[in-house]
Parts: structure tokens; C-alpha cells; sequence
């Protein structure tokens, strides 16, 4: 072992966990352990900067505001609904009083035609010795199935609470046109029978065709409340 020149703790010749002290001139009864190197510390873990929050893909509609037609997205797992066919949590969410009116009357409608449309009796000398009952025609029940079949799907999205496309709303209109055409020409039917009898034979109105103008009646007031919540929504 070299002699150190300066005085200090050096490195014990006896021990090689100790150290000595050397006082420059001589070594000293003077002793330690050896200091242990501590570990430098690691350096502060930096916080991940938070993840950039998205903005929402549809902004919030106002209070009793109506969403526009089209497609929609989902929020919160609920659909909102659009101008195509209503979906089951729509319908049972947010029915609509219009959808239901014209969906009302087209089942009406429907089961009136297999009613009877006219009683046919014969009166004479003050007595009626005969009634029987007409159904509709089989190209009456075939017009007015084709044109539920069609309400039907031009009305569907209605049940939800959808505002119609104009299209829509027009195709509806013809229907209801066409559903009152029907009406009118079995009640002219029923009055040509009744003049062509001469007070023997008497045609009149059956509880059927009464109930299917009715029906008709329905769906109209709700195609009318449909144009009106199409027109409160583009105002």
C-alpha cells in the first residue's frame, strides 16, 4: 500500500470494509466503515397529458324541437328517429297521436268491408216481407286492401314521432283520395239500386259501409295533423 501524501480517510490495509485516517504524517488509531454509494433516485414519472376529448357528432337539439329527417345517430343506445321505418324503441318511446289516428282508421276501414254495405227489403202495402243483406264486391275489397297496404307504408315512420317527408305526406293524400272515392261510389251505388226498385224493392246503407266511411274519416284527420306537424316544423 502506497503512503498517502494529504491527510484523510484512505483505504484500511486490515480491513476491506474499513477505512483509516492519515494525518500526513503517520496513520492514526482513527477508523470507519466504508461509506455505501446510495442509488441515485429515478427521475419524477411525468403525468400522461388526458386523451382529447371528441367533440359530439350530433350538437343538442333545442327544447321541443323536432330532429331533422334523415338518418340519425345513436345516443346513449337510443335511436332518434328519422324519415324511414320506425324502430320498436321509437314507437314505444315517442308515439305519435297522427300515426296512430291513420293506423286507427285503416284497421276500421279494413274490417268494415267484410260487413254487409246494403240491406235490400221488399215493402208492400206498408209491410216488409224481406231484408237481406250485400257485402262488398270482390274488386272493392282488392282496391281498398291495395290502398291500406299502401297508407301503410307511406305512414310507418309517422308512428314514431318522425316528421314526413313531403313525398310522403302526398302519396298519403292520394290514398285518403282514393279511400274517399270509394265511399262515395258505394253510396251512389246503393241510391242508383234504391231508384231503380220504385218504392218496392228499398236499397239503404248497411252497418258495413257506415263503419268504412267512418274508418276513412280517421285516417283523413290524422293525413291533416301530419301536414300540420310538418308545417310547425319548418316553421
Amino acid at each position: 500500500m502506497t503512503t498517502p501524501r494529504q491527510p484523510g480517510w484512505y483505504d484500511d490495509q486490515h480491513g476491506s470494509n474499513s477505512q483509516r485516517y492519515w494525518d500526513g504524517q503517520g496513520w492514526t488509531q482513527h477508523r470507519r466503515l466504508k461509506p455505501t454509494a446510495r442509488p441515485t433516485p429515478p427521475p419524477p414519472r411525468q403525468p400522461s397529458p388526458p386523451p382529447p376529448q371528441q367533440p359530439p357528432r350530433n350538437p343538442p337539439l333545442p327544447p321541443g324541437a323536432r330532429p331533422p329527417p334523415g338518418p340519425q345517430i345513436q345516443r346513449g343506445g337510443a335511436e332518434i328517429a328519422s324519415d324511414g321505418p320506425a324502430t320498436v324503441n321509437g314507437f314505444a318511446a315517442k308515439p305519435s297521436i297522427a300515426g296512430l289516428l291513420v293506423f286507427g282508421g285503416l284497421v276500421i276501414a279494413v274490417v268494415a268491408i267484410f260487413l254487409p254495405f246494403a240491406t235490400v227489403s221488399i215493402h208492400l202495402f206498408g209491410m216488409t216481407f224481406r231484408a237481406h243483406e250485400v257485402s262488398a264486391t270482390g274488386t272493392g275489397r282488392l282496391v281498398v286492401f291495395l290502398l291500406a297496404a299502401v297508407t301503410v307504408l307511406l305512414a310507418w315512420p309517422s308512428l314514431s314521432g318522425s316528421a314526413l317527408a313531403d313525398g310522403r305526406l302526398i302519396g298519403l293524400s292520394v290514398a285518403v283520395v282514393l279511400l274517399v272515392v270509394v265511399v262515395v261510389v258505394s253510396y251512389l251505388d246503393v241510391s242508383e239500386n234504391n231508384g231503380k226498385a220504385e218504392g218496392i224493392v228499398k236499397v239503404s246503407p248497411a252497418f258495413g259501409l257506415l263503419l268504412y266511411a267512418a274508418g276513412v274519416v280517421v285516417v283523413a284527420v290524422g293525413v291533416v295533423w301530419l301536414w300540420m306537424d310538418r308545417s310547425r316544423t319548418q316553421k
